[in-house]
């Protein structure tokens, strides 16, 4: 267990005219593209861990799957590959608009340092493992995707701010953003971070970390603020090496305010997003783990029907959506397959 924070929250005040919030990958190349086309801009980054680390990518990565280059695959193509591998379950418009900017970023990335493979003649190397097309394209130095990107940023002066969570963003009457609210140590980044998707109570969110600390905040204000007497989940036997949550939507709630968390047996550094085969119920008024859900395979996310009696709804890794009785466990039904990919997240009735 860690110690808690000490100092509490701090609140700053940024003026700027973009705020990109998130730094994995998406985050800064939105901040790089905004400075680009109108250098004149205060672009602010804000990110809850650390710009240069945070992400998947910044685990490292060894190609790109999905590149559309000219002379080894088309737009026409790729849209045809991906609807089919996925049941016909795709928006094929924004598909093809991924297809047709594929070649561009591809040319972009490189001009900035990313490095990928090319033959003897200095074109691209893309492989072939699709059935129609050839879109595979490997990267040797896939780890410094993030060191590029950051390198970027700091060419083009957009401001970072690191181990910042933002909590509100404020409107005006006509619904537009004018301000947002962020709050300093809002977690332990470095022994507790925190899943980015809370589970709601009202206006009480319910986090859980990466080790299974779980902590509230009260949005009732501008800022969110935390709520006293975080406590752990705590741990059982069969772990190799340890549990921890892991998933994409990792903890959800009932209409009775528990909190379900989806729990790995094989935690460890990186497993966060790697599913779960449990889910763990505990009461935030006892601070106490009450009871264990044994799943039938491997879930990546959970959610809770809002009714008297809800139903655990579990999206498992091989697609399958299955339905448990929420308050005794059991297993229910399955709602079969959800097309294509498994669900990272659950919107239940």
């Amino acid at each position: 267990m860690s110690e808690p924070m000490t100092g509490g929250p701090k609140t700053d005040i940024v003026e700027c005219d973009i705020l990109v919030i998130g730094g994995g990958t998406g985050g800064p190349m939105a901040a790089i593209k905004a400075k680009e086309r109108n250098p004149g801009l205060k672009v602010v980054l804000m990110e809850k861990a650390n710009v240069k680390r945070s992400g998947a990518v910044s685990m490292g990565m060894d190609g790109l799957n999905n590149a559309v280059i000219p002379g080894y695959a088309t737009p026409e193509q790729y849209v045809k590959e991906i609807t089919v591998a996925n049941d016909g379950i795709v928006h094929q418009k924004a598909v093809m608009a991924y297809a047709q900017g594929s070649y561009p970023m591809i040319q972009y990335l490189d001009s900035i340092g990313v490095k990928f493979e090319k033959d003897g003649s200095g074109e691209y190397n893309v492989r072939k493992v699709h059935h129609m097309g050839t879109y595979v394209l490997p990267m040797p130095e896939g780890h410094h995707v993030k060191k590029a990107l950051y390198r970027q940023l700091r060419r083009l002066q957009v401001m970072i701010t690191n181990r910042y969570m933002a909590t509100r963003l404020l409107t005006g009457p006509d619904g537009q953003a004018v301000s947002s609210k962020t709050v300093e140590n809002i977690h332990d980044i470095d022994s507790q971070p925190l899943f980015g998707t809370p589970a709601w109570q009202g206006q009480t969110a319910w986090f859980v970390s990466y080790h299974g600390r779980i902590q509230g905040f009260d949005f009732s204000g501008d800022v969110g603020k935390a709520l006293p007497g975080a406590f752990e989940l705590g741990t059982a036997e069969g772990a190799a090496p340890e549990w921890r949550p892991g998933g994409w939507q990792v903890i959800a709630t009932d209409t009775a305010g528990k909190l379900y968390v989806l729990m790995s047996p094989n935690g460890r550094e990186g497993s966060h997003k790697d599913g779960g085969t449990e889910v763990w119920v505990a009461d935030p008024a006892t601070k106490t783990r009450v009871t264990r859900i044994a799943l039938r395979g491997v879930a990546t996310a959970i959610g809770l029907t809002k009714e008297a009696k809800p139903q655990l709804i579990v999206a498992r890794a091989d697609g399958e959506i299955d339905v448990h009785d929420a308050a005794s466990g059991a297993f229910v039904r399955s709602l079969g397959k959800a097309g294509g990919d498994n669900p990272i997240l659950i919107t239940a009735p």
